[in-house]
C-alpha cells in the first residue's frame, strides 16, 4: 500500500470529517482488523512486539504485584 495515498486519505478524512470512508482507509482498516498488525508502523523507532506476547509480559507484571 501506498503510504503517501494512506496519509493523504487520513489527512482527508479529519479536515473533511467525512462519515465514510475512502477505499484506501477501508483497505488499510480491513488489513488491521484481520492481522492486527499496521502496515506502516506509527513510530519507527518502536519495535513491534505480538499481543501475545504483550499481554503475557503484562499479566506477569500484575501478578507478581503485591500492593
Amino acid at each position: 500500500m501506498d503510504i503517501d495515498a494512506l496519509l493523504e486519505a487520513f489527512q482527508d478524512f479529519e479536515k473533511k470529517g467525512k462519515k465514510e470512508t475512502c477505499p484506501e482507509l477501508e483497505q488499510f482498516l480491513c488489513h488491521v482488523a484481520k492481522t492486527g498488525q499496521p502496515i506502516a508502523p506509527h513510530n519507527p523507532n518502536v519495535d513491534y512486539i505480538p499481543f501475545e506476547e504483550m499481554k503475557s509480559r503484562i499479566l506477569k507484571i500484575v501478578d507478581g504485584y503485591n500492593g
